[in-house]
């Protein structure tokens, strides 16, 4: 069975932001694009005014058939569905079906950057989702890049950070991202200031530091068992700091972490970490929960 990449859509431009990277998957994989767009039925509907909820279903359809359609005359495999229900368990739903890889999705959607990330519709696929999710930030930030959507390469350079408590969850689909594109994993861990400040002090406290840092080495070996190139850099300050740095300083074009650190799930996925990234970064973030 083909892989599917399903893809929420809500009506808005900067929803859409995520389609030329989706567009540049679809190129390499075995796959096709599941367009989804969920409307809440209006209460009229719910007290058994039913033409409504038939309105409503159409209006959809007719927005994502022309999206579609584009992917089919590029060559590129996509159907559309359409659910009269939540956005979340919409979303959630659709991504349980036969063959579906990987949530593509922005960030930021008609009701704004700060309640779709820290309260709603792509915190609630985050918490619930099985599966990986691609997210964008869709508005440009100062001193990044974007993939120019007519180009065909949009990961060269994948950062991978890494916390002491994070397993390696996120490696089989960075590897797989990496393949795709014939790009380079860079596995980052952050000392928080103090412990390298110790770590500097002497042997004892430098084998604390390296006993409690991430298993960067097996990353990389499994990485060169897979024909992915890595390297390994290990840096001290604030972490969401260091990571936009190491963002510029390596070119990426991808943050792929896990979605549980150290902090606990809810605070380092949606607290300074995340949320930091994705609102100073333009790179997208591929999130895994982890297991």
């Amino acid at each position: 069975m083909s892989q599917r990449l399903l893809v929420p859509l809500d009506g808005s431009e900067t929803a859409e932001a995520i389609l030329p990277y989706v567009r540049a998957l679809l190129r390499r994989l075995d796959a096709e694009v599941l367009l989804l767009r969920a409307v809440n039925p209006p209460a009229a509907a719910m007290n058994g005014f039913y033409p409504i909820l038939s309105a409503s279903e159409e209006a959809a359809r007719e927005y994502l058939v022309p999206i579609r359609d584009d992917f089919v005359r590029q060559g590129l495999r996509a159907r559309i569905a359409t659910r009269l229900e939540g956005a979340i368990p919409a979303i959630l739903e659709e991504a349980e079906g036969p063959g579906v890889s990987l949530i593509a999705m922005a960030t930021h959607g008609r009701t704004g950057l700060s309640h779709l990330l820290l309260g709603g519709i792509c915190e609630g696929v985050l918490r619930g989702s099985r599966i990986p999710v691609l997210a964008l930030r869709p508005f440009p930030a100062r001193g990044f890049r974007r993939f120019d959507p007519g180009g065909d390469t949009p990961f060269r350079n994948i950062l991978v950070p890494l916390d002491a408590s994070s397993s390696l969850s996120i490696l089989p689909t960075a590897c797989a991202f990496a393949k795709l594109f014939d790009a380079r994993l860079v596995f980052l861990h952050v000392l928080e200031p103090r412990k390298a400040a110790l770590a500097a002090m002497g042997a004892g406290e430098r084998g604390r530091a390296r006993e409690e840092a991430p298993p960067l080495e097996t990353a990389a070996q499994q990485c060169a068992l897979e024909g992915v190139r890595s390297r390994i850099v290990v840096d001290s300050g604030r972490v969401s700091d260091r990571i936009l740095a190491l963002s510029r300083s390596e070119d990426a074009d991808l943050i792929a972490m896990t979605t549980h650190g150290r902090s606990g799930f809810s605070r380092f996925l949606f607290g300074s970490v995340s949320s930091d990234i994705l609102q100073r970064s333009d790179l997208p973030l591929l999130l895994c929960r982890e297991t």
